[in-house]
């Protein structure tokens, strides 16, 4: 998986969306596009556990590697999706909105923290 860049012209982020499950595999999937604020989200705050366990996702239909507590995270959530397809999830959380490899990126969203945090519905 590979982010597209963000636009440097406009405050912008990237929300992801979790999919219901396609298959008996259970599959962790989601879309993450660009965002300007209008968008209503959910800040996701969570401590990064230790690299030594990743588990693989889906992001755009790509895969995706994530440490273990946010497979986990990821999947309580897409169970509750599950349980109410009526509503769409749509969430911020930074290993998976922010290029971790684009260091330029990465300062610049950090830098952007309180806005982020302030325009969600829910934290």
């Amino acid at each position: 998986f590979v982010h597209s860049p963000l636009d440097d012209y406009q405050p912008s982020i990237r929300v992801g969306e979790l999919l219901p499950w396609v298959s008996a595999e259970r599959l962790i999937q989601c879309r993450v596009r660009q965002t300007t604020n209008q968008t209503t989200y959910t800040c996701i705050s969570y401590r990064w556990d230790a690299a030594d366990v990743l588990r693989e996702i889906h992001m755009n239909d790509k895969v995706f590697l994530v440490r273990q507590n946010l497979y986990d995270l990821l999947e309580v959530l897409q169970q509750e999706a599950k349980d109410k397809p009526e509503e769409r999830f749509i969430y911020w959380i930074d290993a998976l909105c922010i290029d971790q490899n684009n260091i330029w990126e990465r300062n610049h969203q950090v830098a952007q923290m309180g806005r982020i945090f302030s325009t969600a519905t829910c934290v």
